[in-house]
């Protein structure tokens, strides 16, 4: 059984469970709201009483991809990888989204994530000198996602959430730019230069 208590403006959701010692543990987390707190106490109830219930260990989304790189990426990504999605990661996910909470993240808020980097100017790139001007693109925004994406799976995979926000997100499209082909005449000027 769960409860419900105020404290400081904030509602807190107390259980007891038992950890992988067999030791009795009690476990409180906080909400912002009444609603939230009922939402949570209810789904408490529910899992115990199915037999599916698992404490969560991570509560903000920098809290899982600090342990999701710590316990995937560095196993399994090669070096570039690695520095590539580190970057990502403390440029565009944890100073903007780091800070929300688990239970908030919802494909909606993947999306409006997504809109809201689109207008975000992007981190300038020493390797390829990215102009200060710039805005962060949408192959950088899809890189993002496959990122996050796989961090949500591993979460789910993990029983600390219940599905994939990333799956049914729309991404932005791509927008390849027009090339420019050489015209007849400036070949023409060339060739006279050879």
């Amino acid at each position: 059984m769960a409860s419900i208590r105020e404290r400081n403006g904030k509602f807190n959701v107390i259980y007891s469970y038992t950890n992988e010692k067999g030791e009795r543990k009690q476990k409180w987390e906080t909400y912002e709201t009444k609603a939230e707190a009922k939402r949570r106490k209810k789904e408490i109830e529910y899992k115990k009483e199915m037999g599916s219930f698992v404490v969560r260990k991570c509560k903000t989304l920098d809290e899982l991809i600090t342990e999701y790189v710590a316990l995937y990426g560095k196993e399994n990504w090669a070096l570039s990888t690695y520095e590539g999605n580190v970057s990502l990661i403390n440029n565009y996910i944890l100073p903007i989204i780091g800070d929300a909470k688990l239970s908030e993240i919802n494909t909606r808020f993947i999306e409006r994530y997504y809109q809201s980097l689109l207008k975000r100017r992007a981190v300038i790139n020493p390797l390829n000198k990215t102009s200060k001007n710039e805005l962060v693109s949408a192959s950088t925004i899809r890189d993002i996602n496959k990122l996050l994406r796989n961090c949500f799976e591993q979460a789910v995979k993990w029983e600390l959430m219940e599905k994939n926000p990333c799956i049914h997100a729309t991404v932005p499209k791509h927008k390849s730019q027009k090339k420019r082909h050489l015209d007849s005449g400036y070949i023409d000027v060339c060739a006279q230069c050879l």
